[in-house]
């Protein structure tokens, strides 16, 4: 979106690109209607006046409105350019103004990878009917910044946005300072090769929340032993709750037993990765299993599981150091 063109070559310089926006929530779910200013500070270094032909590029539905010196032009130069004279050593601010309903999804830009609205966190991974996600909505837009080839040169843009308190930052948005009932996000270029476009995205979800709800897990599989045996093999059950702390590290409590013998209770901390529509969340965890039948004792626990969407596959290996003996538990989980 965005972008301020250059029809000729001109030795006009875009001294500064200042965007300006206030957003606030709509009847639809998820939804963002933005007023939106850009300000371009055109300059003129030469001794004599020059002409800068502008177009933009608005590949949005609203229709923008288009001001050269607070002047405001009969319709948007996007098709036919508009000159504009810079006096000798003189500035000319051109500014447009819109209104932008952001209510389908945001794609992400600086990477050029898609972005996290095709991703899933961990936690809503492994329990995506009764977890929140991390983001559950990514709203915004991708901005093009000036074309520096026919101007004489581009100075940094900057950002500023004000969006409701249930909004946070994404995209390439930094958190500000905060007022009651709205949060303050800005963007600053880098003092070297700014990027060509910019990320202006809003995310709405548990972003920022500490310890994060999940949902309950079952998960049956088999038992073996690993060198010296020292339990039946066989069918093996596990029930427990997940929670989250933050964005990648899940804890959990769970019960187990093979029906025969043994029982065990087992808190376990994990971290996890993010998982996408075709990538599983993966995690590398270690855990107390306290063995409650048919002695008790302690041991040590290293985990390691592969979740798609609820549907998990889970390797734990539980070290017994009183006899020196060790188990291997592989198990098929589901959470809710």
């Amino acid at each position: 979106m965005g972008a301020l063109r250059a029809s000729a070559r001109s030795d006009a310089a875009v001294a500064a690109e200042r965007i300006t926006l206030d957003c606030t929530s709509t009847g639809a779910p998820d939804a963002l209607s933005c007023a939106l200013r850009v300000e371009w500070a055109l300059t003129n270094a030469t001794d004599d006046a020059t002409t800068a032909a502008l177009v933009f590029s608005w590949p949005d539905d609203s229709t923008p409105t288009v001001s050269v010196a607070d002047a405001i032009l009969p319709e948007a130069p996007t098709l036919r350019p508009v000159q504009v004279l810079v006096p000798p050593h003189g500035t000319v601010t051109v500014a447009l103004e819109a209104t932008l309903e952001l209510d389908t999804p945001y794609l992400g830009v600086e990477s050029g990878i898609p972005n996290p609205l095709t991703a899933v966190d961990p936690l809503h991974a492994r329990h995506p009917l009764l977890s929140s996600a991390w983001e559950s909505a990514v709203r915004g837009f991708a901005w093009t910044r000036p074309d520096d080839l026919r101007f004489a040169s581009v100075g940094p843009t900057t950002v500023r946005a004000r969006v409701p308190s249930t909004w946070h930052e994404g995209g390439a948005l930094r958190a500000a300072e905060s007022t009651p009932g709205h949060r303050q996000l800005t963007y600053d270029p880098p003092a070297r090769e700014p990027p060509g476009r910019i990320g202006i995205a809003f995310g709405r979800g548990e972003r920022g929340e500490l310890l994060r709800q999940g949902g309950p897990f079952v998960a049956l599989g088999a038992s073996l032993n690993v060198g010296r045996p020292s339990f039946e093999e066989g069918f093996r059950a596990r029930a427990g709750y997940t929670f989250g702390l933050h964005e990648f590290v899940l804890v959990s409590l769970s019960a187990e037993s093979d029906f025969r013998s043994q029982v065990l209770v087992t808190p376990t901390v994990e971290l996890a990765s993010w998982g996408m529509i075709v990538v599983p969340s993966l995690s590398l965890g270690v855990g107390l299993p306290i063995q409650l039948a048919p002695t008790p004792r302690p041991g040590v626990r290293f985990e390691a599981s592969a979740t798609l969407y609820s549907v998990g596959f889970v390797a734990s290996l539980d070290l017994w150091p009183d006899d020196g003996t060790t188990q291997l538990m592989l198990l098929g989980r589901i959470g809710l």
